[in-house]
């Protein structure tokens, strides 16, 4: 028995598994980076909404303070002497919510509450409305005037990016 070995070259690898790995690894990574995009642009959504959420719920925390004030009779000067009262401005001025500076405690009445992990404490202001707000009502046989007024109360998050401004009217029976 004679024994023959054949002389098998080897075959030359092309590198096709090498390719393959790389593309698979750059596919892989393009995913991954695609996932973490979305997750961070889902954080800050769901961070901006908390904001919002906060602001809005010290804006009304500063509402119910500003009509608890006007309820209990604890105004004391509408002529300008007392911070964040205000009367009826004349002409065709914007109203003083637009312009007054909510920054500013010599502008605004700070809501009593004092709020943590927010920007700037929520404030507000109360604006006596004109005489044409200001009506008579015939309750029992008598008449009874009816004093009108504007609330607005402004709140922040943790950032002054997401102020909240709520309005509403109070009337008042004198």
């Amino acid at each position: 028995m004679k024994s023959t070995i054949q002389n098998v070259s080897p075959i030359k690898q092309a590198g096709a598994v090498l390719f393959i790995s790389l593309i698979l690894l750059v596919v892989m990574t393009l995913i991954g980076i695609t996932g973490m995009h979305t997750t961070i642009l889902e954080e800050k959504m769901s961070r901006n909404f908390r904001d919002k959420n906060i602001a809005f719920q010290t804006a009304e925390s500063a509402l119910k303070s500003a009509d608890n004030q006007l309820q209990n009779n604890l105004l004391v000067n509408f002529a300008g002497a007392t911070p964040g009262l205000y009367t009826p401005s004349t002409g065709v001025l914007p109203p003083r919510w637009e312009t007054v500076n909510w920054a500013n405690p010599a502008e605004v009445i700070a809501d009593p509450v004092a709020y943590g992990n927010v920007a700037q404490q929520p404030a507000y202001i109360i604006e006596k409305l004109p005489a044409g707000h200001n009506t008579r009502l015939n309750m029992g046989g008598s008449l009874v005037k009816i004093h009108s007024y504007r609330l607005t109360a402004r709140g922040t998050g943790s950032s002054t990016n997401s102020p909240v401004m709520l309005q509403t009217v109070f009337n008042k029976f004198e």
